[in-house]
């Protein structure tokens, strides 16, 4: 029942803030890019078949398609909200 009212969340998220603000900012990409370094040295974003990427590589990491699927959709899950308007609850100006 928990999981269904944080579920929720999202399409409410989403129905109430306009989607042209559903918007990031260059530090929010920075922060990204610092969770998604994390994520590969702890073994939580990995290569797979279709981007084998070399973890340690620090210049050259996971393609979007790999960062979308093993970290942005595990972190949203709970509220099925997207990543934008998770970190920007009141939208953003893009």
């Amino acid at each position: 029942e928990e999981e269904q009212g944080a579920m929720h969340v999202g399409k409410r998220l989403h129905s109430e803030i306009p989607p042209e603000r559903w918007c990031v900012t260059r530090q929010d990409l920075l922060e990204l890019r610092r969770e998604v370094r994390r994520a590969v040295q702890e073994g939580r974003v990995v290569p797979t078949a279709a981007d084998d990427f070399d973890p340690s590589d620090n210049q050259a990491g996971p393609n979007l398609y790999t960062v979308v699927e093993q970290h942005i959709k595990p972190a949203t899950v709970g509220t099925r909200a997207s990543w934008a308007v998770e970190r920007h609850l009141d939208g953003l100006d893009c």
